[in-house]
């Protein structure tokens, strides 16, 4: 039986790195050691209106109650090497049906088929996480779907638990965590926040390319962090346009955002992209003239040419 000393010997780095607060930790020992699954006690699954399911409070929920820290199974965990993913797909028989029903698929079609379907769907739900008592070369990232009840928790600028996944070394396995911020009311939808970044800028951006690709919900804020940023980097921009006798529009307004018939063109020299982007809505032309992406590894330096052509 593992003693506490030792749980904190072997995870107050995990613990501290995910900033969870230290008077959940013996709770989370606890629960660990006798794998206690209680957030059923506190949360169940609601369907709404348009058939998608959410986490809600069935109890008020005190953030500094000691006990107040919950584990979340992993359904699903895979890494990207040697396709994996499907291998597990179809040599676990019970795991194609459960992700169809998580990720609400139809189930529609032969294995292949429904296979395909759920590998399209699957980055709307995974997470990863990385092994760090690992050497830098053995660490790959591994890819987890949690259960049905943490795959429903949903994203909120200002949420109300925090999450994350841990590695419980006792039982070599990994779950994911998750505590209340704030205090919690019977009826309360739970929520996370599914963007980690260091500034809020950067917050920002990748919310509006997580949840809103044409920039809808976000406009606003894009555009003031454009022109913020803009103004701070012309001195610099200036210097390295002149000294590279770059080209560039007349204007710096934002281009439009364009509508893209899929699939998506590609003009690059790099190796990896074209050895590892292999998704049907992509393809690679030899011409940049004929790509919407033009992504080199040399420097660019006609920008007007780029910015006039409205299908780039």
């Amino acid at each position: 039986m593992s003693t506490y000393s030792t749980f904190l010997a072997q995870h107050e780095a995990q613990l501290r790195g995910a900033n969870v607060p230290q008077h959940l930790w013996p709770s989370l020992f606890q629960k660990l050691c006798q794998e206690i699954f209680d957030a059923g006690n506190y949360f169940q699954l609601a369907r709404d209106q348009d058939g998608d399911l959410h986490a809600v409070a069935i109890q008020d929920l005190d953030a500094s109650n000691r006990d107040a820290i919950f584990l979340i199974d992993h359904a699903w965990t895979f890494t990207n090497e040697n396709s994996n993913a499907r291998n597990t797909l179809k040599n676990v028989p019970s795991l194609l049906p459960r992700m169809e029903n998580l990720m609400q698929l139809s189930g529609e079609g032969d294995v292949e088929t429904r296979t395909n379907a759920v590998l399209q769907s699957v980055w709307k739900f995974a997470n990863s996480y990385r092994l760090g008592h690992l050497p830098a070369e053995e660490a790959g990232t591994i890819w987890y779907i949690m259960d049905e009840f943490g795959s429903a928790i949903e994203h909120e600028d200002e949420p109300n638990f925090c999450m994350a996944p841990f590695y419980y070394v006792s039982g070599q396995c990994a779950f994911s965590i998750m505590w209340p911020i704030q205090d919690i009311e019977n009826g309360d939808f739970v929520s996370r926040s599914y963007v980690s970044a260091t500034t809020e800028d950067v917050r920002i951006a990748l919310c509006a390319a997580l949840f809103y690709p044409k920039g809808e919900e976000y406009n606003e804020q894009i555009d003031e962090i454009c022109t913020r940023r803009r103004l701070q980097a012309s001195n610099i921009m200036d210097a390295q346009y002149n000294r590279d006798e770059e080209s560039v529009p007349n204007t710096i307004a934002s281009k439009k955002a364009i509508e893209l018939t899929l699939p998506v063109k590609i003009c690059t020299d790099l190796k990896y992209m074209k050895e590892f982007v292999d998704h049907p809505n992509f393809v690679f032309v030899d011409n940049e003239n004929d790509a919407n992406v033009v992504w080199p590894t040399r420097h660019i330096k006609d920008y007007v040419s780029l910015h006039n052509n409205p299908n780039v």
